[in-house]
């Protein structure tokens, strides 16, 4: 009798910059954002399909949306602006581009509020 073996997901925390999308990705729950990185949690629920391997949307050349996102800055009557992010790391770069972009609007009267939600949903920071 050949005993077969499943596949399981093996996660490189030297390139998991903790976006969170593998978590999600993973239908059978077995991933989870731990201090910032994605951490295989249940071994034994893993199917070893993949789905939570694809690629993490990053913002590496900002500016094509800085420059958007000045120019609607500039050009309309913008009272107050919110920036959402969730809690991973990756996703906290927005804010740095939406500042960068209302400097270079020349609008910096706008006041930005910064809220932070949690992988949970919930918020866990308004500044």
């Amino acid at each position: 009798m050949t005993r077969r073996t499943r596949k399981i997901v093996r996660i490189d925390e030297d390139k998991c910059d903790g976006c969170g999308l593998c978590v999600p990705d993973c239908a059978e729950g077995a991933i989870q954002i731990i201090d910032g990185k994605a951490r295989l949690v249940a071994e034994n629920l893993c199917d070893g399909l993949g789905n939570c391997l694809r690629p993490c949307p990053k913002l590496d050349d900002v500016q094509p949306y800085t420059g958007k996102l000045a120019s609607i800055f500039a050009n309309n009557t913008i009272r107050s602006l919110t920036v959402a992010h969730m809690e991973v790391p990756c996703y906290s770069g927005i804010v740095a581009l939406v500042k960068g972009a209302l400097q270079r609007s020349g609008r910096t009267d706008i006041p930005l509020r910064d809220v932070t939600v949690g992988i949970s949903g919930s918020i866990v920071d308004e500044g």
